[in-house]
């Protein structure tokens, strides 16, 4: 019976030392699965933060391009103005010639009452 007494102590010891094993391991488990838990936290957080950021970009890039768009609108009507600007001074060019031209009439024609 000594010998059975030693091998069921034996066994138990054994069953003992892998419960403690096994426990140790779920114990790993355990903490690895509460810092997987953790860093995909951190990781939803951060592209949450990567969406918010994508979404701003993408507005403020709508906005630039509105802002281009009446800058293009503006330069179209700045041309413009500066077209009619440039044909106004050619016509008032062109008027002072004309007057100039009667002037000249009328001093001649001035010029010419005074020797008859």
């Amino acid at each position: 019976m000594s010998i059975l007494k030693l091998a069921l102590s034996s066994n138990a010891e054994t069953v003992d030392g892998m419960a403690k094993n096994l426990s140790d391991a779920a114990s790993q488990m355990a903490t690895g699965a509460t810092e997987n838990a953790a860093a995909l936290e951190e990781i939803r957080a951060t592209m949450e933060e990567i969406h918010s950021n994508t979404k701003k970009n993408s507005e403020n890039m709508l906005e630039a391009d509105n802002l281009m768009t009446q800058v293009a609108q503006e330069m179209v009507s700045a041309d413009q103005s500066m077209t009619d600007v440039l044909q106004a001074m050619k016509t008032i060019a062109e008027s002072g010639q004309a007057i100039n031209k009667i002037i000249k009439t009328i001093e001649d024609l001035s010029a010419k009452s005074h020797l008859i």
